[in-house]
């Protein structure tokens, strides 16, 4: 500290209560503190120091700080008498704290002569919710600010875990990122605000892979403040939103944002140039909406997208289209240089509102297809004569429907043409919402039934399963993915909440057999005590076991052969770097090496084909130690045969048993070059060996533990 004295430090306290605490370091301070009550009441009979006014704001107002001088003071007042408050102050993007903000105080009220201090406004950067209709900032400094001040009905924050007011102005380019994984209801609002422009052109949005829960994450636009009440118009979902999308312009002055379990990088700007949104490009998607949805501006807009050195083909979809006065018109054009327009429509007031073509169908004329849980089919089966009707597995249970996306596709906008019925008569049951509101989510219905009607006589490549209700239970999320022969998949597995985890179905239409090749748990994202992914087979309604689980100290357990087309994942507090394919070329599953651990099943125990298998895993140019334990062992018939053999080069084979004939050990290893495993059983066999391969054991040929019992069994 500084030995020269100090004088005249004005120190602002509100009241009711103030405290002042001084510690001193050494017995030589010395201070001294005079205290002054102000009232902020106005009355022009008393000194003018004492003449503060009142200053009246709404929610959903905002306001310069500025505005606070030290003879005034603003409330503001909800919308109505039940509502309450949240006031935010709103500082430029990229500007440091705004010191002066500690010297503006919050009242729970009114009256700041009888509410309560809340506290300075600098601490209301998280929710604060007053007790009342109204809260009043005061500004006790002569600080200067820049700062501005937004007031909401709380109700239209709740549920949100942050909330936060930015400032830009008309010429400014922002970047930066913005995160929510507080795991609240609504996630993360922002609201920004042009304090002198009225068009934001967002030019990236991207979701950064590693924080972001992709099957969940979400970021939504929609125009003026959280207590306008307005539509969130735009909508971009982590594992949708691409590039293509971009720029695009909104027509508002003051945006909110929401991001939902995800953090973004993103960049915008206000720059009064369209240029950039005008320009057309191969891939190009966007959206264009009435002015007045976003902002209480004129709804007029003229837009013009041209590029005269290439050709392209323009689509127009129209989402919702309502004129209501006889004077409303929209024009669109598509054509090439100054010839006439190949396309030139003029809509005009009808008195209707028009989302699209109907097309009708009788329900009494279409035929019922019945389809059990666990059972998957192709949309491609579907006709506008045809609905089909999914039936849990029990008169107890319920439906869980979820379609099925061919891999590699983020979004197929022909599932909003499937509707669905809760129940199994569509004549009577309700409709619940089309096929595209039933991805990535868990939907029950209410009874045994759920029934997917076609009225447009959509194409679609995807595909549907059902599962009973009960065995997603405690799962946050299901997914469904479809694959082919020949495939290679790659990607994230992630799950960060304290349910039972994600559940993922996998569906190869054309094979059987998966092999993965890669699992990362990526170690700043997974809790490396609870972490884990499991994996059974067919769907879950089949209640097969889980056959294995890795966690994130396994080590050296792939390539894993997994002969099943139907194979389902659980995901618990991981992040995962996956890659999987379905290529019909088991080499690499066959190939040894040194520290290689893995699993051998028997196949009924992934699916119901025959019960056979038999792998040689060979390299002539190394030798290995081969250890092979026997998990379990159940031969059901007295024709069941399960043969072992290690050794090197041609010649006979160091270890040559046959099961269950030589069952005189649970763990065999030897030296070889080979390990040759086959099987050849009933249905009923149940076999589980798990394997090693190591630097060979020099000091003998075969070794022979005796670590665990035999289970045999004949049905005869």
């Amino acid at each position: 500290m500084s030995t020269t004295p100090f004088y005249d430090i004005p120190l602002w306290l509100p009241a009711k209560y103030a405290a002042v605490r001084v510690e001193a370091a050494s017995g030589d301070m010395k201070f001294m503190l005079s205290y002054l009550y102000q009232s902020r009441e106005y009355n022009p009979n008393k000194f003018p120091v004492a003449n503060y006014q009142q200053i009246n704001r709404k929610t959903g107002e905002y306001f310069s700080l500025t505005d606070l001088v030290n003879s005034n003071y603003v409330t503001i007042t909800s919308s109505s008498v039940n509502e309450k408050v949240i006031v935010s102050p709103a500082s430029r993007a990229g500007s440091d704290p705004d010191v002066s903000l500690s010297q503006m105080y919050v009242y729970d009220g009114d009256n700041i002569n009888t509410a309560n201090v809340m506290g300075p406004l600098s601490d209301f950067t998280n929710i604060r919710i007053s007790t009342g209709q109204s809260v009043s900032i005061v500004k006790f400094s002569g600080l200067t600010t820049r700062s501005y001040a937004l007031g909401n009905d709380a109700s239209t924050l709740n549920g949100f875990g942050k909330y936060t007011v930015l400032l830009t102005s008309k010429g400014t380019s922002i970047k930066g990122n913005m995160t929510d994984l507080s795991g609240s209801v609504n996630g993360a609002a922002y609201t920004w605000i042009c304090t002198d422009c009225s068009t934001f052109y967002w030019t990236k949005l991207r979701f950064d892979r590693f924080s972001t829960f992709s099957n969940k994450a979400y970021v939504s636009f929609q125009g003026q403040t959280p207590t306008h009440k307005r539509e969130k118009l735009i909508r971009y979902d982590a594992m949708t939103v691409t590039d293509s999308y971009f720029p695009q312009m909104m027509p508002s002055n003051v945006l909110t944002l929401n991001l939902y379990l995800g953090r973004t990088e993103f960049y915008f700007n206000n720059i009064n140039d369209d240029s950039s949104w005008r320009k057309p490009y191969i891939g190009r998607k966007g959206y264009i909406f009435a002015p007045n949805l976003w902002t209480s501006a004129a709804n007029n807009f003229n837009y013009e997208f041209r590029d005269d050195s290439q050709l392209y083909n323009f689509t127009i979809n129209f989402i919702k289209t309502s004129f209501p006065a006889s004077t409303d018109k929209m024009t669109l054009k598509i054509g090439s240089e100054t010839g006439t327009p190949a396309v030139n429509n003029t809509l005009l007031h009808t008195g209707e509102v028009v989302y699209d073509a109907p097309v009708w169908l009788s329900p009494t004329s279409a035929k019922q297809v019945t389809k059990r849980t666990g059972e998957h089919f192709p949309l491609v089966d579907f006709g506008s004569k045809t609905y089909y009707t999914i039936t849990a597995s029990s008169d107890n249970e319920k439906v869980v429907l979820s379609p099925a996306l061919r891999a590699g596709v983020k979004v197929d906008i022909r599932l909003q043409e499937y509707y669905v019925y809760d129940g199994d008569n569509i004549n009577t049951a309700n409709m619940i919402g089309a096929l595209s509101d039933f991805y990535g989510k868990i939907v029950t219905s209410s009874g045994r039934n759920i029934t997917i009607v076609n009225f447009y006589g959509t194409v679609s490549a995807s595909y549907v399963l059902g599962n009973d209700a009960s065995t997603l239970n405690g799962y946050s999320n299901y997914l469904v993915g479809i694959t082919t022969l020949g495939s290679s998949l790659n990607g994230r597995l992630i799950d960060f909440t304290e349910s039972t985890g994600i559940a993922y179905t996998m569906i190869c239409i054309d094979c059987s057999t998966f092999y993965w090749t890669k699992l990362q748990f990526d170690s700043l994202w997974t809790i490396s005590n609870k972490g884990y992914i499991t994996f059974q087979g067919q769907t879950p309604t089949h209640k097969r076991e889980k056959l294995i689980q890795y966690d994130a100290f396994t080590k050296d357990s792939l390539p894993q052969m997994i002969p099943t087309n139907v194979l389902t994942i659980n995901v618990k507090m991981s992040a995962i770097e996956y890659n999987c394919n379905t290529i019909n070329d088991d080499s690499s599953w066959r190939k040894p090496y040194i520290g290689r651990k893995g699993y051998i099943f028997a196949p009924n125990l992934w699916t119901p084909f025959i019960n056979n298998f038999n792998y040689e895993f060979r390299d002539d140019s190394q030798l290995y130690n081969f250890t092979v334990n026997f998990i379990k062992a159940s031969f059901a018939a007295n024709s069941d045969q399960m043969t072992l053999e290690i050794g090197s080069g041609t010649g006979n084979p160091a270890l040559n048993n046959t099961y269950p004939r030589d069952r005189s050990s649970g763990t065999v290893m030897s030296n070889g070059n080979y390990m040759q495993v086959g099987l050849s059983a009933s249905v009923a066999t149940d076999v589980r060996l798990s394997f090693e391969m190591q630097k060979p054991n020099l000091g003998s040929a075969i070794g022979i533990l005796s670590l665990c019992a035999w289970i045999l069994i004949y049905y005869l």
